[in-house]
């Protein structure tokens, strides 16, 4: 009896265009646009025209009641400004700056050198990393209930230690879930060593971010602020003649006289700035995973061995090219999940023991974490293919139902890995910059203000660390999702295009495994049951 499969060829690499590409979705670019332009616009105007020194100096004088009554005492408004204060009169919090500022240069630096040290240990061992996440993970709790139990609190110390057993326990239930999480997370960091220029792009993509977005908006949002006066509160106790001080008439407490009112036009400007902002950083975060979707396709389809240049560079070209449609669109949706989770995350909040508000923030919030898993694999799909967002979104799902894939998130074990590999990184450097920095802090500032200031270095380095390794986490997350998609269109037309991809994607549980089969020429392709046998 021999079986019939389907034909091998180009069929998979067909679907990927990866050069001229239509503009889609050009009515979203248009719209984003044009609300950026509006709030571009109105801001730089207000900014023209705006006496932001004298609007601050009122918001200062809030709680004396000359503001708000019509008076404008010598050195009110309109004030000059107080002189600069020398060294020696700064205070605590800038003097504390002043002594820090070296150690937070060199706890940043130490955590970028992190980052890049934590891909390349993925890299080179990633089943030795996920072995010291299991020791670290389950001494942690033990060491804790140990030191409990040394110092005498016995309770505690019993529940650590039994945690620690416990975690153990998981753990080696998990130990062929996590042998495959560390070979997934190998591949993804041998992706971005063959692409490194996407760090590079994803570096500068946040600095544009940084500067060119979240700067400008929240400057015009403060700008617009300012444009208002300040007014009598009503439900203040006015002073007697010749006091200027105002009381709660309840308490009698002093309290502020007057309330900042801004113009009428200032509150729906700051509504539109904050969508505005809302979606740039959702379509910050989409050109990042198109990027790097589209550079992961061309070195997944480059012939063995080729060294793949210029491909992220092509993929930038298409983001702010004929894709810029498409990912307004994506991004856009993903802006109104996030306004929609918070609302409901505001009701709940509001009215926590109401039930069934309860149940209808939970139910949204599963709509929300659905949608945006399909979004994400919409825009990876359009990466490849180079389709509208809908028609993408539309073929992904039907290419994973296709072909049996539970697709959400891909697997939930690498996301809870990295989170955990990054706080547990972030810590430790928090900790090694901090027990560098105390001798040093207390020997010139004394071993009270020393231990303070060396607190803080190493509570913002931590932080720091903590952003910079969930940002290559974030990078390593995209390069799985794209691979996996990549993984799928080759299943769905029956070739292997990387074996070793196929090899680790084929064991992830809700993974449906096909037989490999070996074509004549060599290729390898799945093969497919046939419709009928014919008998030899």
């Amino acid at each position: 009896m021999s079986f019939q499969y389907k034909p091998i060829g180009d069929g998979v690499s067909s679907l990927h265009v990866p050069d001229r590409r239509p503009a889609k979705d050009v009515m979203h670019a248009f719209i984003y646009l044009f609300v950026l332009t509006a709030v571009y616009g109105v801001g730089i105007y207000v900014a023209s025209g705006n006496d932001s020194a004298t609007a601050y100096d009122t918001w200062t004088k809030l709680a004396d009641y000359d503001t708000c009554k019509g008076s404008s005492p010598a050195g009110l408004l309109g004030a000059d400004p107080e002189p600069t204060p020398s060294p020696s009169d700064l205070p605590p919090a800038t003097t504390v700056i002043r002594h820090i500022k070296w150690f937070l240069v060199a706890g940043a630096g130490l955590s970028f050198v992190t980052g890049l040290l934590f891909l390349e240990a993925f890299k080179r061992s990633a089943q030795g990393m996920m072995k010291v996440m299991v020791g670290i993970k389950a001494s942690l709790p033990a060491v804790i209930g140990l030191a409990c139990l040394s110092q005498g609190v016995v309770g505690p110390g019993i529940v650590m230690l039994l945690l620690s057993a416990f975690t153990i326990f998981v753990f080696y239930l998990w130990r062929q879930e996590l042998a495959l999480c560390g070979r997934l997370l190998s591949l993804s960091a041998t992706g971005l060593q063959a692409n490194p220029s996407l760090i590079s792009f994803t570096l500068l993509m946040k600095i544009g971010l940084l500067g060119f977005i979240i700067i400008p908006h929240a400057a015009f949002m403060g700008l617009a602020f300012a444009d208002g006066s300040a007014v009598l509160d009503p439900s203040v106790q006015v002073p007697p003649s010749g006091q200027n001080e105002c009381t709660d008439p309840t308490t009698m407490e002093v309290v502020p006289c007057c309330l900042w009112q801004t113009a009428p036009w200032v509150s729906p400007y700051v509504a539109l700035a904050s969508f505005s902002l809302l979606w740039s950083i959702m379509l910050a975060f989409e050109m990042r995973l198109y990027v790097i979707a589209s550079s992961i396709t061309d070195w997944y389809y480059a012939p063995q061995g080729a060294y793949v240049r210029g491909n992220v560079m092509k993929a930038v070209g298409h983001a702010f090219g004929p894709a810029f449609g498409t990912l307004a669109y994506g991004s856009l949706v993903l802006t109104l999940i996030d306004i929609m989770r918070r609302a409901a995350e505001n009701a709940r909040r509001q009215n926590s023991r109401n039930i069934l508000v309860c149940l209808v923030t939970t139910c949204m919030a599963c709509f929300a974490a659905v949608f945006e898993a399909l979004t994400k694999f919409a825009t990876i799909h359009a990466a490849i293919t180079g389709q509208a967002f809908c028609d993408a979104g539309r073929d992904v799902v039907s290419l994973l139902k296709r072909n049996f894939l539970a697709a959400y998130g891909v697997w939930w074990l690498p996301p809870m890995v990295l989170n955990m590999f990054s706080f547990i990184f972030s810590a430790g450097v928090g900790v090694a910059i901090y027990l560098v920095s105390l001798p040093i802090l207390e020997d010139h500032h004394g071993n009270n203000v020393g231990s303070t200031e060396a607190l803080i270095v190493a509570l913002i380095t931590g932080f720091l660390s903590l952003v910079i390794l969930a940002f290559f986490s974030s990078i390593l997350l995209n390069i799985v999702d794209s691979t996996f998609v990549l993984y799928a269109m080759d299943r769905d037309q029956a070739c292997v295009t990387m074996p070793d991809i196929h090899a680790i994607f084929g064991e992830v549980p809700s993974v449906k495994a096909h037989a490999v089969v070996e074509q004549p020429t060599g290729d390898l392709a799945y093969g497919s049951a046939p419709r009928s046998a014919t008998m030899a």
